[in-house]
């Protein structure tokens, strides 16, 4: 059980901006936003950052946004974020052979050499102090431009927070990410469920 209770969907309507997109893409609202709801203008503010980062493409596609926030919050060590952002990943158009290859993304022959660069970067951009350095940084610009950098460090800076929400209030983790994580090979990578459940 989470560290503090959710509100109750009844209790949600003036977020409908943010929940409905959310509910249509991942089928569920989500226990953190549920709990971050308590407080109406972060809520709404962290929601909208949300669909902007995370759910429009930009100047990168969303598939690679997931698989940067999925590196981040597994290195970051977030329970609940690591499974949403592999569930999610999926849901948002990583194909399932990057999924159950992405911690291999160094040797994978699925990732592309743009795809490691960006992937090596937000493996250690989500450490405290960041691990990047100006190596990770004429790496990325191989690839990819400035405004696509800028775009990759908003997504680490976004989960930052949302895997320090999460881990000091022990969000409780819904069914369908735990069952998507552990149906896809989570719990070899060291990954172990928080939040109440086993």
């Amino acid at each position: 059980m989470s560290r503090i209770e959710p509100l109750p969907a009844d209790q949600l309507a003036e977020f409908a901006e943010f929940f409905d997109p959310v509910e249509k893409a991942m089928g569920f609202k989500p226990t953190a936003n549920m709990i971050m709801a308590r407080r109406p203008e972060i809520m709404k503010h962290v929601g909208r950052l949300a669909l902007t980062i995370m759910a429009e493409d930009g100047a990168l596609d969303l598939p690679l946004k997931w698989m940067i926030a999925h590196l981040a919050s597994l290195s970051a060590g977030c329970s609940y974020c690591t499974a949403h952002t592999l569930s999610n990943g999926h849901d948002f158009g990583v194909p399932l052979d990057q999924i159950e290859q992405i911690w291999s993304y160094e040797t994978s022959d699925r990732f592309t050499d743009a795809e490691r660069a960006a992937l090596a970067f937000a493996q250690v951009a989500s450490l405290k102090p960041s691990g990047a350095t100006d190596a990770h940084f004429e790496e990325l610009h191989k690839y990819w431009s400035d405004d696509q950098i800028v775009e990759m460090v908003a997504v680490v800076s976004f989960f930052g927070f949302m895997t320090s929400f999460n881990d000091n209030l022990d969000v409780t983790l819904e069914d369908k990410p735990l069952e998507f994580a552990k149906a896809h090979g989570l719990e070899a990578q060291g990954w172990v469920v928080r939040g109440g459940r086993s």
